[in-house]
């Protein structure tokens, strides 16, 4: 790989990420300035670039450059987020594995995650049983609530079940 070619990836805010904690964010604000974020992205390009369609997973990076798993999985989000390379819904050794887009072939891949809609719809139902109206909600964390109400009233009761988990009330998978 061409490093003359290859611009340094810091998509959090200006830098290669970090988990939040002031030492965490100095680190990497130390890594990104240094010019070792870039090396380890672009050595890592280099690796799954060679690996061909064998691909890489975080621990055959981490051993191979004798970095963490913190920088070894990060280089891999980083570059995977910047569409560099693709994660693999397959594992190697219990982990994803990441190939150069070339050689996906037809294997399923992942969307990154931060690439992946936030937004989940709530449904919500309604159903007459036993002469009442049951309103059924659905939350995007799969909690269901219930309502029932005496029809034609227009007011509904609090949920009965607001915490209910099951997707079917009847029994049936």
């Amino acid at each position: 790989m061409d490093n003359q070619d290859f611009d340094v990836i810091l998509p959090y805010a200006g830098t290669s990420g970090h988990s939040g904690s002031d030492t965490s964010r100095a680190r990497a604000r130390r890594l990104d300035e240094s010019g070792k974020t870039a090396k380890l992205q672009i050595d890592t390009m280099s690796m799954i670039v060679e690996s061909e369609d064998k691909g890489v997973t975080w621990k055959e990076l981490s051993e191979r450059f004798n970095v963490h798993h913190g920088s070894a999985s990060g280089v891999l989000s980083v570059l995977h987020l910047a569409g560099k390379i693709e994660r693999l819904s397959a594992r190697r050794n219990r982990c994803k594995i990441y190939v150069a887009p070339e050689w996906v072939f037809f294997r399923p891949t992942e969307t990154p995650k931060s690439k992946q809609s936030k937004s989940k719809a709530i449904t919500a139902s309604v159903f007459e049983l036993f002469g009442q109206e049951v309103l059924v909600t659905t939350y995007p964390d799969g909690r269901q609530t219930i309502a029932v109400r005496k029809y034609p009233s227009d007011t509904w009761s609090p949920p009965i079940a607001a915490a209910y988990t099951h997707k079917n009330f009847f029994g049936k998978d």
